[in-house]
């Protein structure tokens, strides 16, 4: 209790009119300034630099001039995509059309219907009176409509739908499952030009007029034939996939020193790569995954054939097993192989320092009352 009114009054915090004029003029404030640049090359130049220079800056900066570690695998690679390419197994029309069926669905374009509407609307929370009042009111509109006034002029004038009122309540085209369930069901229960009774919904009391319907249509099985035989072979190629993916992953796990055997049972080819270092390459060994194996201790320091690695990508999914044929541990890069990069990056400082050197004299002749364009201009 005792804390209670230090803890308020640290804790509160009262913020004058002015104090936040203050703040709003701070964070809406703009500012111009002119400036000009020193480019770095201009200060560049091509003097030689001498032996014992070269050889201060390899020694204080060993860390920048080192060879990464390095590998290069053999591998076999099985995706999906190839098998599905390469599979001349041609299907059936029974085997077809029971997939045409199973896709049925797909191929269905279900019953839509284009409608109009007049809206009396009625708040969730009304009472009888309200309710009564409404139900009459759209009942007279009806009557007018049935003894021959226009439907749409009525709309326009009467309607309390903001939404579809100005186009003489036409809701357009819908499906199923789009409107309210009452309204749904009264609409989808009427024919071509029909007009309905009052319908009660979640909005009040509706009028609804069907002015077309559109039946449901399913694409006839020769229309989609092409895409079931296409959708057959890459059905067939998943599970020739999987198949293969499994005897790839077991038999290169029972001979482990090398990828001959599961490359003659599957037909596959034993590929290799180039040298490949912890950040990944190009193709399959962008993937992080198979970086990771190429240096798996039991692949990098054992010899042994890599666990099964499984990718999926856009073209589809992929196996690849690796070895290692060839390991180069991180090593420093001598003298010789980085002189050049060293003669450049002595020249660049050089030229960082006399571009700050420049910049400062430029500093002290504004400090003296020289203007930003006179100097500009001179140098």
């Amino acid at each position: 209790m005792k804390n209670q009114l230090s803890r308020v009054v640290s804790a509160s915090e009262i913020l004058t009119d002015s104090e936040l004029q203050e703040a709003v003029k701070l964070r809406r404030q703009q500012r111009r300034f002119s400036y000009f640049v020193l480019p770095m090359d201009r200060f560049q130049d091509q003097e030689p630099v001498e032996a014992a220079e070269l050889e201060a800056y390899y020694q204080a900066h060993q860390g920048d001039f080192q060879s990464p570690e390095q590998v290069r695998v053999e591998y076999l690679s099985l995706d999906q995509q190839t098998l599905a390419s390469s599979s001349s197994a041609a299907p059936d029309d029974t085997a077809l059309e029971e997939l045409y069926q199973s896709r049925l669905d797909s191929y269905r374009t279900p019953e839509q219907r284009q409608a109009r509407h007049i809206l009396v609307t009625l708040d969730a929370g009304a009472g009888q009176e309200q309710e009564d009042a409404a139900r009459q009111k759209i009942q007279s509109i009806h009557e007018r409509i049935s003894s021959g006034e226009d439907f749409a002029t009525l709309a326009k004038e009467l309607s309390e739908d903001p939404g579809s009122a100005a186009q003489g309540g036409d809701l357009g085209m819908f499906g199923g499952g789009v409107m309210d369930p009452a309204f749904e069901k009264a609409a989808f229960g009427l024919g071509q030009g029909e007009l309905s009774e009052p319908v009660r919904s979640a909005f009040g009391f509706h009028l609804i007029e069907v002015s077309e319907i559109q039946s449901e249509t399913v694409k006839p099985f020769e229309e989609v034939r092409d895409e079931l035989i296409a959708l057959f072979g890459a059905d067939a190629a998943e599970h020739q996939y999987f198949e293969l993916a499994e005897r790839l992953g077991n038999i290169s796990y029972e001979n482990p020193d090398s990828l001959v055997p599961a490359a003659d049972a599957l037909g596959l080819k034993v590929e290799t790569s180039d040298w490949l270092g912890r950040s990944g390459g190009e193709g399959v060994f962008s993937n992080p995954k198979v970086v990771a194996a190429a240096f798996n201790d039991d692949v990098l320091r054992q010899g042994n054939n890599s666990e099964i690695i499984e990718i999926d990508d856009k073209q589809g999914q992929r196996a690849v097993v690796l070895r290692v044929i060839e390991h180069q541990e991180a090593a420093s890069k001598s003298l010789e192989e980085v002189e050049a990069e060293i003669i450049q990056a002595i020249r660049d400082q050089k030229a960082r320092d006399a571009a700050a050197k420049a910049a400062d004299e430029l500093v002290q002749r504004l400090k003296d009352g020289e203007s930003m364009q006179q100097i500009a201009e001179g140098y």
